[in-house]
């Protein structure tokens, strides 16, 4: 693991005045996540780089070996930790530059990984982690769920221990899904939202996990009815299972395993000699079987006739499983959720995903036309109710806020993108518009003077076939934006192929839009009797400027937390 300390210099352009909006852009950066106190901005591609807003000090943490990557949930808190797949090894937390290791609850076999394992997101105190692990190998089983969702929770030693979630054992189609995952947990830690992926691996669908006032969790899977329907999937038969085929190894003793391997070497030393053309290819004999080497009559009938027994039960499973993929399709409404691209508001109020629908010619079946929309899950509702944006067509789901402030970015499979923003039953507006709504006039001017561009957008292909382009003049373009739970800081990156298309760049922006978001002193306004943790304190004079050792008179007390940070005035 390599740890590298970045200079900001050149890198980073700060503005704002003091008591006033915060707003940076970082040239050369693809921050995505942030913490709640915006403190704290993280990246990753292999590698990953957390950026110390205070401090201006950015560290980047590499392997050779593997590839480190953030956790798709809550993933960035506000002490510096992040949630992470450090590999094959799995779970891990990331702080500063030193990577600790999850436990994943058993001991691992010989040689095993943990590549689909991930710590996906966390409560804000870090109290409790959830994620993905890989599931146990059952060797007697052909299929089985592949990794399973999991939370940790520290404990009054301040060690985590694991906890399996738990999950449904057959997806909607009644066969095993192929695995469940947690992405996103509220700040009381009571609210979980992950996935199911389907048997297919086509159909992913979205979990939701509530905690019971006595600590049991207990799930529900809202949004179904959008991807089947109901009452004809009632109608689908039992899913077939697939028969499996005899083994001759099994009908096989000592001798017979040793006369085979015997031939079988002899067969690829002479297929090497006829290669080399030392040998015509008539001298070569025909690749050994292993049925053929069945020594004992009655066992190699006996293999024969299981043999016989499977093609016959073969031919019948591709029929049973033709006339249940019928059922299936019918039942299917064409739509299909997102994979991993799930969240949840930090009051666990509201999650959002986002939903893709494929409509077909029935005249022309490469002719498809595709939409996503993101989907507001209303959590707090006894049925779980959502609301489709269904204005937007292009849209991928980014995150929500805790009053329902939903964000989404377009296009969903591109990284130029541009953010739009949603309020409960209130249609979408850019992230520009309702920045000038809000009467952010500063930020507005921030994001244009730093962000608008022109250049070209294909509109349709002419009669040749060959695309037809229209320039677009002073067009504001906002990136994939992620905002806090309060809605009052955000973060996005932009792959900037505009400003020079022979060398794209990336670049990003953090915009702070809390009251005394002064640069030289970031604050997040908290519950004093909440304030979690404290990690220091920090002491300015009534000018703002921080004093290192405070005599008498009277100061501003910055006090830095687990869950935030607040300001007092206090007597020397």
């Amino acid at each position: 693991m390599k740890k590298t300390l970045l200079t900001l210099a050149c890198t980073a352009l700060m503005c704002g005045t003091a008591h006033a909006q915060v707003y940076e852009r970082h040239l050369g950066n693809h921050f995505h996540k942030l913490s709640e106190n915006g403190l704290w901005l993280v990246e990753d591609e292999g590698a990953i780089v957390t950026y110390n807003r205070e401090t201006k000090e950015k560290i980047m943490v590499e392997d050779p070996v593997t590839d480190l990557t953030v956790g798709m949930g809550n993933s960035m808190l506000n002490d510096g930790t992040v949630c992470i797949a450090n590999g094959n090894k799995g779970p891990a937390l990331l702080k500063d530059s030193v990577i600790t290791q999850l436990e994943a609850g058993r001991e691992l076999a010989p040689g095993e990984t943990l590549s689909l394992s991930i710590a996906h997101g966390a409560t804000n105190d870090g109290k409790r982690i959830v994620g993905l692990l890989n599931a146990p190998k059952d060797r007697d089983k052909e299929r089985d769920i592949m990794a399973i969702p999991v939370m940790w929770e520290k404990n009054a030693k301040g060690e985590y221990k694991i906890q399996t979630l738990p999950y449904p054992k057959k997806d909607f189609t009644g066969r095993p899904p192929q695995f469940v995952s947690a992405i996103d947990i509220a700040d009381d830690g009571k609210t979980i939202v992950g996935q199911v992926q389907s048997y297919s691996g086509f159909h992913p669908t979205p979990i939701v996990w509530k905690e019971d006032a006595q600590g049991k969790w207990n799930y529900s899977l809202p949004g179904g009815s959008l991807v089947y329907n109901a009452d004809a999937l009632a109608k689908l038969p039992e899913a077939p299972v697939e028969p499996k085929q005899p083994k001759a190894e099994d009908y096989m003793n000592k001798e017979d395993s040793v006369n085979y391997e015997k031939a079988l070497a002899e067969y690829k030393e002479l297929y090497a000699l006829a290669q080399l053309g030392e040998i015509p290819w008539s001298d070569v004999p025909k690749y050994p079987q292993k049925s053929d080497y069945i020594s004992d009559k009655a066992k190699a009938d006996a293999y024969a006739d299981a043999l016989m027994d499977y093609n016959k039960k073969d031919e019948q499973y591709w029929k049973d499983f033709a006339a249940y993929n019928e059922v299936l399709d019918g039942a299917l409404t064409g739509n299909s959720f997102i994979l991993n691209n799930v969240t949840l508001s930090r009051n666990g109020k509201y999650m959002v995903a986002s939903l893709e629908k494929s409509e077909s010619d029935p005249e022309d079946f490469w002719n498809q036309s595709v939409t996503v929309s993101p989907c507001r899950f209303y959590l707090d509702e006894k049925n779980d109710s959502v609301e489709i944006l269904a204005n937007l067509h292009d849209h991928l789901g980014s995150c929500i806020a805790n009053n329902g402030l939903l964000v989404a970015v377009t296009p969903a499979i591109e990284y130029t993108r541009n953010t739009y923003v949603s309020l409960p039953g209130q249609p979408a507006q850019t992230l520009v518009d309702y920045l000038k709504a809000e009467k952010q006039d500063s930020v507005v001017k921030f994001l244009k003077d730093n962000f608008t561009y022109t250049f070209n957008v294909e509109v349709g292909v002419d009669s040749m076939g060959a695309p037809i382009y229209q320039e677009v003049q002073d067009s504001t373009i906002t990136g994939s934006v992620t905002i806090n739970g309060e809605g009052n800081r955000m973060v996005s990156f932009i792959y900037d192929a505009m400003s020079n298309p022979e060398d794209p760049k990336w670049v990003s922006f953090y915009i702070d839009l809390t009251k005394n978001a002064d640069p030289s002193a970031i604050e997040n306004v908290v519950n004093k009797e909440n304030a979690g943790e404290v990690l220091r304190r920090e002491y300015y004079n009534l000018q703002g400027q921080r004093i290192a050792q405070p005599t008498k008179g009277i100061y501003l007390e910055k006090v830095i937390t687990t869950n935030g940070v607040y300001t007092k005035k206090v007597l020397k």
